[in-house]
Parts: C-alpha cells; structure tokens; sequence
C-alpha cells in the first residue's frame, strides 16, 4: 500500500480508548528513560520521524494524534523485523518491559512477536520474553487504536535489552519502549536457556525457531485449559506441557530447507496436544477437507459435522490442477502414511496424479504456513503426532486419457484405520492450447548470477519456470551493452553478445525476452546523442534477426515503475527513440502513479504495452479505470503486475491467481509477479532468517526450486484465462440458440461474479473469504465449452 492510501485511511479513523500514558501505572522505576539504544534496519517510513538522533523511543514522549504521521513516532516499512536494542549503562536486574505501538487500519498489522532479549556483554544473548504471548494487556481491538505490550514477570539481568519486532504486515510503528527494575536478586540468577554467540543468531534461533513453537505451546496450553475433561487430566498435560517446553530453547534448524517440526523438542510440545485429542475420546487419525487455497493453522482440527472428504477434478487435456486433503494425528507417534490408487488409469501409482505433503515453513512474520509442495517419495506422507498435515494431489491432464475416471485413493499405515478417499477426474475432449494467450513473467533475471539465481542454481531454476509455463523471461541490462561510437554517434565497435546469445538459449520458445534497461535521465538533446541510441536499438533487432528472433518478441522496461514527471520525461524521450528506429520492439513501462491522470499523457503513450501495478489498481479503482481502458482503446497493451511482500503473508487465491482474472476484465496480455528471482538475499525457506524481503512465489534457494501453492495458484489463475478465451472464442463461432445465448451471457457475467469482492484489503491470506468461487464459475464455464462443441 501506498503513502497517501496510508494517510487517508489513518485520518479517517479515530483512535480506540486506551488509558493516558501520562496515566499508566508502571510496574516498577524505568530503566530505559533516556537511556541511549540502537535502531537496526533504520526507520524508513516517511511520513514520521528518522530518529536520527537515538533519543525518540526512551524519551517519555507518547505520541497524540494520528500515529504514524507523527514526528514522535518511528516507523518501518518493507517486512523487516526490527530491532531496538537499549544500553542501561550497566547490568541491571529486569522484571518487565514494556512497547507502545499502533496497528489496525491500512495495512498496518498487531505484531505477532515482541522478542525480549538481553546480554550483559553486547555478545552472549539470552531469550528473556515475548510480550505478545506474555503481555498483561488485553488483546488489542481488531480497529485501529494505539496499544501497550507489557509484562512484569521476565526475572532476568542484564546491561543490554533488545526488542524484536515481528508482524505479518510490511508495517511496524513504535513511540516508547521501556525496561522494569526489579529487585536485586535478580542480579544473581543465572539465565535460563542457553546462551547464543550474537544478537543475530539469538533473533535466528529465538524469532523465527522458537517462537513458532512458544506460540504453538501457548495455544495448546489454552485448549487443555479450556478442554481437558478433567482436572487431573488438565494438571497432567500441562505439567508435561511445562517438561517439553524446557527444551525449546536450544532448537534450532539443521536442515538447510527446514520444516516443522524441526527436531525432538518441538515434537514433544506437539505430543502433548495429541495426548489431550486422545483424553478426549477422538480417533488417532482424522481426514477432511479445507479449501486448497484456505489458511492452515498447525494444530487445525476437522468441524464437528465435516463432511468426508472427496476429491473432483474437472480439466481440459494439457491441464495441471490440484485439490487437497487435510490429515489430523492423535497418535502417540509419527505415522507413515503410504497412498495408493484404486480403480484408475495407470494402476495404483499412476503417472498423472503427484502426491505431494503440504510443508509447514517458518515465516517473517514468526508464524507457520502450510504453503511448499515437495512430492512425496514412493507417495509416502510422515503425519507427526499432534498436528495437521495437508496433502496436496496434483492431475496432469496431459498424461490421461480424455473421459470420466473414477476410483479411490486408499490411505494406509501401521496402527491406523485405513482411509478410502473417493476420487472423479473428468477429462474433456476439449484442450489447453500449447501457447497460453496470457503471457507470463516475474523478473527473474536468469541472464546470470543475481539476487537470488546463483551459478550453480540458474540450470534449475530456468527449468522450474519453463515447467511452469513461464514464456516471458528477465534479463538485467548487461545483455545489451552499447559499443562503441564515434563524436557523430555512429557505432564503431559492436558490443559484446555472448550474454544475450547464452540468455537466448536458456529459453529458445520465448514469447517475449523483457530486458530492464534501467535508464535514468534523458537522452541528451543533441544529434550524436541520438544517433547513439537508434545505432544500438537497431543493433540489438538486427542481432535478434540474425538469430532468428523476431525483434517484436523484445520488451524493453526503460526505467522502472515511473512516478513523477521527470522520469516520465526520460521514459519518453528514450522510448521516442527506439520506436523510430526499431518500432516493432515493445516498449513496456510499469507506471506507479497513485492517480495515473496525473501521468505525463506523452509517457503514456510512448509506451507499446502498459502495466499498472494491480494491488494500486484495487485500491484507486476509479482513477486507474479513468486511464488505461482508454490507453486500451487508443492502441496500448495492458499487462497487469504485483509485486508485494513478504510473499507468505499474501493470498494465493486472492493475489495470485485472480491477478488473471483482472487481466481479462480489462484485456490484458501479460502478467508479471515480482519475482521469481528474488528470495530476499538467502533462501526461501528460511525467510524468517534473510535480511530482505522473500516475493519469489517459489521456494527458492541455492539448490534450486520448489513448488508452492502461490506458483500453483499463478499457473491455475492463467489456465482460468484460457477457459474464458476459449469461451470467447466459442461464442464466436457458434451458432444462435440458448445455449450460446447462456455461454455469452457466461463470459460477461464470470469476472463480475468472481471478482465482486476483490480489493487491496483482502490480498492478504488471513482475510477469510470464499477461495472456491473461481473454481465453481470455471466449472460452469467448462460445461458451456463442452456443450457449445457438441
């Protein structure tokens, strides 16, 4: 979300009633008042202060008025989790501490984690709290207000007392931290836990380890308080509760793609919630359903009257879909589950069906996400006691026969009940074509070593996309360097083109080969200048020629993501160039103008195809539906792009695959997702542990990729906008009657229907909503397909 959107919605909404600062009764004397601390990233958020001074947040000032537009409030932006870490001038004996913050409006989330941290020495950090699990607070209301996270129960010592913040938002705002004497016995307490080298490896072991843990034991220890059958079964479990939790503090990751549960402590704390499901009488394994597309929490249970689960399939041939099963343990072990087929094509490990579990990954944010599709070896699933786990069944219609097919997929392990889970997959006669009409990118850069593609991961990763139908791949400016040129502009030496013919290769069936050019001013206003750019562009689509390439399958970004006058100016004066000297190359601008009338109209123009970012869109509908239809209609392209982040936090459903179905309604080309090639600087399964933002869909890291539901949900979304092409095209052809009176009436009514309740608010993937509405309207679009074909 953008600045002025954050403004807007701030002043429209009033503070929630919490008690005066001035009022606030504390625990005990502050250690922290005007004490000097550091602040790690810097803030970044505009609209309040830089503190760049160090003295803001232990000053004893509150912020009045609206919270992040004020100059005594520091803010971030971006997804990182910041760090204030507080130098008492001495070791000091600490009951409690304290953080005062704002949240609920405009994309501004509660923290999911306040980490407590402290060291005598600035090396050696203990874990001493979190103040979001530990906060003698109320839960903060779901509207804005401003809110105090405190507790008065740390028991703990130390010189230095660092706050890490964490929120599944890209937004954290604070005006005051504070630190609790307590008495001094405190001094001579020895830490609990053990100790971890830096500061950055206790936020790597505590934040993003521990903390999805603690916050799984808290919530455990809620259901066998609200839910034991009785009291001695209660005080049991939560005294083995309490044993388990003892050995959270050393766990850490070992894998370099970790999952949940990461090792014996954390499966113990798990344990303990099976022990309460079986004390309350339930089966040790339960199968049911969510929607594909829907949240998972680790510890989710099936609703008391949860139909049984059933699986449908509905696709035209050349087509990959996926449905999901959800499997609940109350077993005293880990089970290994085996899946075989029944009654269908190909026997009972058939080609065309994958079994993949769904893995539980660490987040920015501190939490979990079922989200990353490994496939199972020899369809075997590991179902560890106490949790969920989902299990995601892909159909490859290119590998089966078209018609209807219908059998079981038997569910079996020692010492459980066999499951026997219903399967239909129809097939139609009708296909996918093998060139999508929507084309496809994500920046991924793969003309060399970058962000996230490295030397020894850039084989696989160019194979990944290609698998997943990605036809419009990114190279950085490097492949088209200018040569040389004399005082008049004429070209006298030929640039090197061993990148580009090496990038050519990697992707021989491009539709489009988008290049960022990343120019930054102006062409200088005088002939050789000139001469100079039309002398390259011509090279580069003489070159493409030469190799076979059509110079209308190069897209070139000039200057990314214009939004004010000057880079408008130098958008148009470069593209000017280039579409005079070689018109069929595309020019394509990503313009991030919160109100696009106020774009320079010659900008708008100059461009060959036009992509608006889709979240601002969903936000600012009525300016951006003023300009590009008309843009449109005067002979642009349009392409539609998103590029948030962190990329876990965001709705598969939502964000990704109904970015197609926007790209329909408007006639949109092309879609692009920032990116495939940047995983925040480390790997995506490590999120929580990388300094930047993760956006790569995939899970990415130096070995590869990995599928998700956020990939499957871009492949599914481009699959939806070939049913409607289809369908459009069929209502063409066809010949007058009802039944294409009702498949025309389909093709107006679909994107209205599915996308009724789309907005900016609602890409988030914790906003309930209806995620099977896409699928239901696709379903009805097939059937008017197979029905016009007759």
């Amino acid at each position: 979300m953008v600045l002025s959107a954050l403004v807007s919605l701030a002043l429209s909404c009033a503070a929630a009633v919490e008690p005066s600062p001035a009022q606030w009764q504390r625990p005990g004397p502050n250690l922290a008042a005007g004490r000097p601390y550091t602040l790690s990233p810097k803030p970044n958020y505009a609209l309040c202060s830089a503190d760049d001074d160090g003295k803001l947040l232990t000053d004893g000032v509150y912020t009045e008025g609206y919270f992040w537009t004020q100059p005594t409030t520091v803010g971030w932006q971006g997804g990182a989790s910041p760090r204030v870490v507080v130098d008492l001038g001495s070791v000091r004996p600490i009951a409690g501490a304290s953080y005062h913050c704002a949240a609920g409006r405009a994309g501004v989330e509660w923290p999911t984690a306040l980490l407590l941290l402290v060291s005598d020495d600035g090396a050696h950090w203990y874990r001493a709290g979190d103040l979001v699990s530990q906060s003698r607070e109320a839960e903060p209301p779901a509207e804005y207000a401003t809110h105090r996270y405190w507790t008065d129960k740390l028991a703990t010592h130390g010189r230095y007392v660092a706050f890490v913040v964490s929120s599944p938002g890209p937004y954290i705002f604070c005006d005051e931290v504070e630190v609790y004497s307590g008495p001094d016995a405190l001094l001579s307490q020895a830490p609990r836990g053990q100790a971890a080298a830096s500061l950055d490896a206790a936020v790597t072991q505590h934040l993003y380890v521990t903390q999805v843990i603690a916050g799984e034991a808290q919530r455990i220890r809620r259901a066998i308080a609200e839910s034991a059958p009785t009291a001695a079964v209660r005080d049991r479990l939560l005294a083995d509760l309490a044993l388990a939790e003892q050995g959270l503090d050393g766990l850490a990751p070992t894998d370099d793609r970790p999952t949940l549960p990461l090792g014996e402590a954390d499966r113990r704390v798990l344990a303990v919630r099976a022990a309460l499901w079986r004390a309350q009488g339930k089966p040790a394994l339960r199968c049911w359903q969510t929607h594909r597309w829907d949240p998972l929490a680790l510890g989710q249970e099936p609703p008391a009257e949860a139909p049984k689960a059933v699986l449908a399939f509905g696709l035209l041939r050349g087509e990959v879909r996926g449905d999901v099963i959800n499997l609940t343990s109350a077993a005293d072990r880990d089970i290994l589950l085996n899946v075989a087929a029944e009654g269908l094509p190909g026997g009972p490990r058939p080609a065309w069906l994958t079994v993949q579990p769904v893995a539980w990954t660490m987040t920015k944010g501190g939490g979990a996400v079922a989200c990353a599709l490994p496939t199972a070896a020899d369809r075997q699933v590991t179902l560890p006691s106490g949790m969920t786990r989902q299990v995601w069944f892909g159909v490859d219609a290119t590998k089966l026969a078209p018609g209807d097919h219908r059998g079981a997929l038997l569910i079996s392990g020692d010492g459980v009940p066999a499951l026997r889970v219903p399967i239909s997959v129809h097939v139609s006669r009708l296909a996918m074509p093998d060139q999508l009409s929507l084309s496809l990118g994500g920046w991924d850069y793969t003309d060399g070593p970058g962000r996230g593609v490295t030397a020894e991961n850039l084989p696989e990763v160019v194979s990944f996309l290609q698998e997943h139908r990605v036809d419009a791949p990114w190279a950085t400016g490097a492949v088209m360097p200018f040569g040389e040129y004399d005082a008049a502009g004429q070209q006298t030496r030929p640039p090197s083109t061993v990148r580009m013919d090496a990038w050519l290769a990697r992707w021989p069936s491009a539709r489009f080969y988008c290049v960022f050019n990343a120019v930054d001013e102006p062409v200088a206003d005088t002939p050789a200048a000139r001469a100079r750019v039309a002398s390259w562009i011509r090279f580069w689509a003489s070159h493409l020629r030469a190799r076979g390439v059509d110079p209308a399958r190069l897209l070139l970004l000039l200057l990314d993501e214009p939004h004010d006058k000057q880079q408008d100016a130098a958008i148009v004066s470069w593209a000017g160039i280039v579409r005079q000297a070689a018109p069929e190359v595309v020019v394509f601008e990503d313009p991030t103008w919160d109100d696009p009338r106020q774009a320079t109209p010659e900008m708008l123009s100059a461009a060959t195809m036009l992509c608006p970012n889709r979240p601002m869109w969903l936000d600012h509908r009525a300016e951006f539906e003023a300009v590009y239809p008309a843009q449109r209609a005067a002979g642009r392209q349009l392409a539609l792009y998103s590029c948030s982040g962190p990329v876990r936090s965001l709705d598969p459903y939502n964000y990704h695959l109904l970015q197609a179905w926007d790209c329909f309604r408007i006639g949109a080309v092309h879609e692009g997702f920032w990116a495939f090639g940047d995983n925040g600087g480390g790997s995506a399964w490590r999120e929580g542990q990388v300094g930047g933002t993760c956006f790569s869909p995939q899970f990415l890291d130096d070995r590869g990729c990995q599928t998700s539901k956020h990939m499957e949900a871009i492949r599914e979304g481009r699959f939806d906008y070939e049913y409607l092409t289809l369908l459009r095209a069929a209502v063409a052809k066809a010949q007058p009657g009802p039944a294409t009176d009702r498949a025309r009436a389909l093709l107006t009514e679909a994107p209205q229907r599915v996308l009724a309740a789309d907005s900016g608010a609602a890409l988030t993937w914790s906003v309930p909503k209806d995620r099977g509405l896409a699928d239901r309207v696709r379903a009805e679009v097939l059937a008017a397909l197979e029905g016009l074909a007759r």
